[in-house]
């Protein structure tokens, strides 16, 4: 074993020492193969940003989505339009007029749907509704029908005044103050409003129909748009978005009252890519001026420092298209290769710089330092390398692909940085201007460090025990967030709208889908789920056909009778002048003003006063009676003409069967080979992981291969939490492995080791502590740190053998530049802290941290460890 160590070290050695003979050669070279590998990198690499890849397929959970994928297209990956307006009818006719627009354009959307819109459920809504309500229906309009008479026909203050002059003078029945009172509190608050410039307009839809309209989500209409992705685009759906956005700026909308906004999971994860882009530049352009300054100030040489620069630029192109040729399109995780290249490969720089330094400091020549940087240093450096790539390599058999493919790009890193800096950073080296700098200090232990952690050994334990105490004490509080939405900006408008559909059982996009072989499986499945405790209701196609049509169709009928002559002459009368109407408002004040209030109940009483005030005030206001007026006839008419036509549709339902469905929604409960869809809604708000987790796993209790976006949520979370834990242990166990197999020795072995150990407890204990759970991008700190920090062990116990002594060990420039290569991987990776995305901000905090324990351990911890066994030993 001694005699091949040997052999390897003298290879090394030679290959060192030929780089800085032939050093014009090989910069040449190397400058050659830069530029042909760039010029191959700048053609083919690609970012594949579909996160759904980024999980292995042959997941149980990932071939259920896919069969959904499959049997209905439409469902996935839609970018959902919010329309927020004064009434439902409204909101669907801004909704369908961008749909139609949208629907034009085939080169950007794939298909346009507006759930529970269009004229199918215009006309034949009513059939949704039970007995009960549609009987309480035409008992409201039978009541309001002397009032719909009038206001059919003359659409004006004139017209709906002279309805409330006429009930004041009949006298009202406690039903009549039933009906009028919410009428007179609703123009009141449109006077107030109007005279406080904030108009509103009254919504006669909801004085009308109530609660009464089926599949209605209030004021809101909703459309659902596929687009078509572009994932070798980081920014995936931005032509859609951007699209549809100059749809929207060119509609016609009040600002005041209407309001369209996006969401979905396009949208988010548009802008999520967006931020970490915008997060990687930033992080990137300051954690190379951090690392140039820390460079600079720990190695305080120009030459140098230019040096290890070259070397590291080369590096990291020769890494980008191997990157490149064997992955092929990188995804979110697999492209911070870069990140995690400039903190190793600096690494390796400034431990070759600063043993260069000290040997030449000793007084060896250019050459002579050369060789004694190659002998000294090499066999560790190569060590440290494949202890990193074999950590690196351990990210494979995980499912995370993700991962796997960020070990594979960097286990190969690191062989190609450990190469350049045997090789081309000695040629550097030799053809930079030399600086005389180092001259004009001594070899010293002050240059390197002074400080001997032996003198405090016993505190050093005693704290670090303390510290793994009451780590292991908080490791039960560690906490996984496995939802993606809470990694994202939570003030952006597409994430803020998405939790507001969260927080509605009737709108929630985390529901469940089961794909049955047909309608009549998927039926008897959903008989099964229903009783769930978590399950709020089921539905398949076969619930999208109404039951009792005929008794529904003899009430509407009915209603169609009493309400259908009025319908007809809707807006017969000619508009009246402004002085008719002044005069209608004149005859209301005055009759309220005359109502006794004792013959009124005391909420008409006190809604009659309250009408009367607003009215004064009106008639007292600057611009009385023009513009006023004006405003409150648009403000107290409202949507009153939207909604006879609405009423007037609804009057006019046809039967409806299986057949008569429209194929927008049958193809999203019916697939084209026959198999049916059941769609599981939870009861509970899944913005509560454990109400999602319960509501996922009851349903799998019934269903195995329940899927979609709940069931993908949690599995996945799973998964990646799985992939990460098994990286880890298995580049720990890679790790363990090589260093006994090279060191020989299970003590030299268990000093690499227990700083690792160490840093892992604290990693996890410091997340509980400042309230940052592991989450699908952070949690791979963990793994990363083995990757990163098992060098640290390695300098010191290879130096410590070959210097014989702690003593000896700080006197060194070893120590030091553990020191400096920790300071530049926590600015390489710290600086993500400060990125706009949550993930990698997590990385950027996790990871810092991480580095941080693992070099104090190995400066403090490590030594003092040794300092004990040696103190045994005398």
């Amino acid at each position: 074993m001694r005699l091949v160590r040997d052999c390897f070290i003298a290879t090394i050695t030679r290959l060192a020492e030929f780089s800085a003979r032939k050093a014009i050669w090989l910069i040449t070279a190397a400058v050659l193969a830069s530029g042909l590998l760039l010029d191959y990198t700048a053609k083919h690499f690609s970012v594949n940003t579909n996160t759904l890849e980024m999980l292995d397929a042959r997941l149980p959970f990932r071939q259920a989505q896919q069969e959904l994928t499959q049997a209905f297209p439409e469902l996935v990956r839609n970018i959902v339009i919010v329309i927020d307006a004064e009434s439902l009818v409204r909101a669907n006719d801004i909704a369908h007029q961008l749909a139609e627009r949208l629907r034009l354009d085939t080169r950007h959307f794939e298909s346009v749907y507006e759930p529970a819109g269009g004229s199918f459920f215009m006309r034949n809504g009513l059939l949704y509704l039970d007995i009960p309500a549609l009987e309480d229906l035409a008992y409201t309009l039978a009541k309001a029908q002397p009032m719909l008479g009038t206001l059919s026909g003359d659409m004006s203050i004139r017209g709906l005044f002279s309805v409330l002059n006429r009930a004041l003078d009949q006298g009202l029945s406690s039903e009549d103050e039933k009906l009028l009172a919410p009428v007179f509190d609703n123009l009141s608050q449109n006077i107030e409003s109007q005279l406080a410039h904030h108009p509103e307009r009254l919504s006669w839809k909801n004085r009308l129909f109530g609660e009464a309209m089926p599949f209605e989500a209030g004021n809101r209409g909703f459309i659902l748009v596929r687009p078509r992705l572009d994932f070798s685009q980081v920014e995936s759906a931005e032509v859609s978005i951007q699209f549809i956005r100059a749809c929207i700026a060119q509609m016609s909308l009040d600002a005041n009252r209407e309001r369209i906004r996006l969401t979905g999971e396009p949208v988010m994860e548009n802008e999520e890519f967006g931020n970490a882009v915008d997060g990687i530049v930033f992080s990137g352009f300051l954690s190379f001026a951090l690392v140039s300054m820390i460079t600079i100030f720990g190695l305080r040489s120009p030459r140098h420092i230019l040096a290890i620069l070259i070397t590291l630029a080369v590096g990291l192109i020769f890494t980008g298209a191997f990157a490149s040729a064997a992955i092929g399109a990188l995804n979110v995780i697999s492209i911070n290769f870069a990140v995690l290249f400039i903190g190793m490969g600096v690494d390796f720089g400034i431990q070759v710089g600063l043993r260069y330094k000290e040997e030449f400091l000793a007084g060896a020549g250019h050459l002579d330092a050369i060789h004694k940087t190659a002998a000294g240093l090499g066999g560790a450096l190569t060590l440290a390398a494949v202890a990193a790539a074999a950590s690196f390599f351990s990210f494979l058999p995980t499912s995370y692909l993700g991962l796997a493919e960020l070990g594979v790009i960097s286990g190969v890193g690191m062989a190609i940085a450990t190469l350049l800096n045997l090789t081309l950073l000695p040629a550097l080296l030799t053809v930079l201007p030399k600086s005389l700098e180092f001259r004009q200090a001594s070899h010293s232990g002050q240059i390197a460090s002074g400080f001997e952690p032996s003198r405090y050994r016993r505190t050093i334990l005693c704290v670090c025990g303390l510290a793994v105490l009451g780590s292991t004490a908080l490791l039960p509080r560690v906490q996984f967030d496995f939802n993606p939405l809470n990694m994202k900006d939570q003030t952006s408008e597409s994430v803020a709208t998405f939790k507001e559909l969260l927080a509605d059982p009737e709108t929630t996009p985390y529901t469940i889908s089961v794909v049955a072989r047909n309608l009549e499986s998927a039926e008897a499945l959903g008989r099964k789920v229903q009783p769930l405790p978590s399950v709020d209701k089921t539905i398949t196609l076969g619930d999208f056909v109404p039951e009792q049509q005929e008794e529904k169709f003899a009430i509407i009928d009915e209603m169609n009778l009493l309400l259908g002559p009025l319908l007809a002459r809707s807006g017969s009368i000619d508009t009246p002048t402004l002085d008719e109407e002044v005069r209608a408002v004149d005859e209301l004040e005055q009759k309220l003003a005359r109502a006794d209030p004792a013959k009124l109940s005391l909420p008409m009483a006190s809604s009659a006063a309250r009408l009367k005030t607003a009215l004064i005030a009106l008639k007292t206001a600057p611009d009385w009676p023009e513009p006023a007026l004006v405003q409150l006839r648009e403000n107290a008419i409202g949507d009153l003409p939207e909604t006879l036509d609405v009423l007037r549709q609804l009057l006019d339902p046809a039967p409806v069967e299986l057949d008569d469905l429209p194929p927008e929604l049958t193809k999203r409960y019916l697939s084209r080979d026959g198999r049916a869809r059941l769609e599981i809604f939870p009861k509970q708000d899944l913005r509560d992981n454990d109400a999602l987790r319960h509501f996922v796993r009851e349903v799998q209790s019934i269903a195995p291969g329940a899927t979609d976006a709940a069931v993908e949520l949690l599995e996945g979370g799973d998964a990646v939490v799985r992939a990460a834990l098994e990286a880890t242990l298995l580049a720990f166990l890679a790790t363990a492995l090589l260093l006994l197999a090279v060191l020989r020795r299970i003590f030299d072995t268990l000093l690499v080791l227990i700083p690792l150990v160490f840093s892992l407890l604290l990693t996890a204990a410091s997340s509980v502590l400042i309230r940052i759970p592991f989450d699908l991008a952070n949690i791979i700190a963990l793994p990363l740190l083995l990757g990163l920090s098992n060098a640290y062990g390695i300098y010191i116990v290879l130096r410590l053998r070959a210097e014989g002594s702690l003593r000896n060990l700080f006197l060194t420039y070893t120590p030091r530049a553990i020191l400096f290569s920790t300071l530049t991987a926590i600015c390489a990776f710290g600086t993500l802290a400060f990125s706009p995305h949550r993930g990698l901000s997590g990385i950027g905090i996790l990871v810092t941290l991480s580095l941080t324990f693992a070099v104090s351990s190995t400066l403090l911890l490590l030594p003092a460890i040794v300092a004990l066994q040696e103190s045994r030993k005398h």
